[in-house]
């Protein structure tokens, strides 16, 4: 079980900035003073895309590229404020303007990439961060940035390479921390994760994200309160973050603590109500507590929600296939559901196939029931697989399976 939120941080050209009104002020004095030279609108509009005046910024830019069509820094800097507005084309378009005027413009190349990232064209974004880290490789960014992508594309060694060379070239540099702390704990090595994000929180004390991945990566390494701990400080930090408050509730969850899982769920949910992770487990928890209703009706709000999740198909489909609560049961829904979950799961899986054969088995569909309940047991260890081959003898004898009054 991971965390509710994984975000990866890539290096722009731009680093997010606090409002300098001097700065601000201070270019827009030089900007009337010579307002018919393009870098004083380019500096300008830099100045303000730091400031967080993006549209001012723009507009800025656009001055400065129709005073010097030619100026590769008025191109690259549009480009940036572009890229922040989510104009992926248009900031595409500015990036390769300003390599075609600069073609050794190393921070172009590296720019370019993120877009041609953001728009999973893989092999042209590897192509712009290997061109940047040939033209400059002691860049920090650009290993950071091609760490994103290699893990995307599923090379998990290439890319804690990249992130280590990105922080070694620069220690404290917090967005490779942060992106190599998610990789390690996502592939199982969360007392290495605890290191880098202990190492951010030392440099930001009040950076809340790194609190709550590195509380995320305490519970995966088996640490419970010390994941309370760091998520609860998280959420002190950043009471408004609804992944704080759910991540909060999945160690809850591991701990027994149900109904303070249950307040963290409810919590997620009213910050962020279509938060489909939140709502699938806050039905857990009212599977645990037997709350039968409640669980299928969050059930149902996930799947409506995120309608290709196989987890949240299985859960479904096996809580209308084995409620003792008559009401909630729905025999044919629940073979819909482990059908449609075991098509988007598309490999052998042995959860999927218990959950198939209990639905056929409460349909009364009991030779698919002790078809699926093989192919289960086949997969279970020595010990599941015992309870397994006892639910093949109550399949082979027309009994379905219920979940214990």
């Amino acid at each position: 079980r991971g965390e509710t939120s994984g975000r990866s941080e890539t290096s722009r050209g731009l680093p997010t900035m606090r409002e300098d009104a001097a700065a601000v002020a201070a270019a827009a004095a030089l900007g009337m003073a010579e307002p018919n030279y393009a870098s004083v609108h380019s500096n300008y509009g830099r100045t303000l895309l730091q400031a967080g005046r993006i549209e001012e910024a723009l507009a800025a830019l656009d001055r400065a590229v129709q005073l010097d069509p030619r100026s590769r820094i008025a191109y690259y800097n549009r480009g940036l404020a572009r890229l922040r507005s989510d104009m992926a084309d248009a900031a595409l378009t500015d990036f390769d303007r300003a390599i075609a005027l600069g073609p050794d413009f190393m921070e172009a190349y590296s720019d370019r990439g993120i877009v041609h990232w953001q728009m999973r064209r893989f092999e042209a974004a590897r192509a712009d961060f290997d061109k940047a880290i040939e033209l400059d490789p002691d860049h920090p960014g650009s290993f950071n940035n091609r760490g994103v992508l290699r893990r995307d594309q599923g090379d998990y060694v290439g890319a804690r390479e990249d992130f280590t060379e990105a922080i070694r070239l620069q220690p404290d540099f917090v967005g490779a921390l942060h992106n190599r702390g998610v990789l390690l704990r996502r592939i199982g090595n969360p007392d290495d994760a605890v290191d880098d994000f202990s190492v951010i929180i030392a440099l930001h004390p009040s950076r809340a994200s790194a609190w709550s991945h590195r509380g995320v990566a305490h519970d995966a390494a088996g640490n419970r309160k010390l994941a309370l701990h760091d998520l609860s400080r998280a959420i002190d930090l950043e009471p408004g973050s609804a992944y704080h408050h759910a991540n909060r509730g999945n160690v809850n969850f591991s701990l027994g603590n149900v109904e303070a899982s249950l307040a963290d769920y409810n919590r997620a949910t009213v910050l962020a109500p279509d938060f489909a992770e939140a709502v699938f487990r806050r039905g857990l928890c009212h599977l645990k507590q037997r709350r039968f209703r409640e669980a299928l009706a969050d059930l149902l709000r996930a799947v409506a929600l995120e309608p290709n999740s196989e987890r949240f198909l299985i859960e479904l489909a096996w809580l209308r296939a084995t409620c003792p609560d008559a009401t909630v049961r729905d025999e044919a829904k629940a073979v819909k559901d482990a059908t449609r979950a075991h098509a988007l799961v598309g490999r052998h899986d042995a959860r999927t196939f218990e959950v198939l054969a209990a639905a056929h088995a409460a349909f009364g569909d009991f030779g698919t029931a002790v078809k699926w309940q093989e192919k289960a047991a086949a997969l279970f260890s020595d010990d599941a697989a015992m309870a397994q081959h006892e639910r093949i003898k109550m399949y082979e004898r027309g009994e379905a399976y219920q979940v214990d009054e």
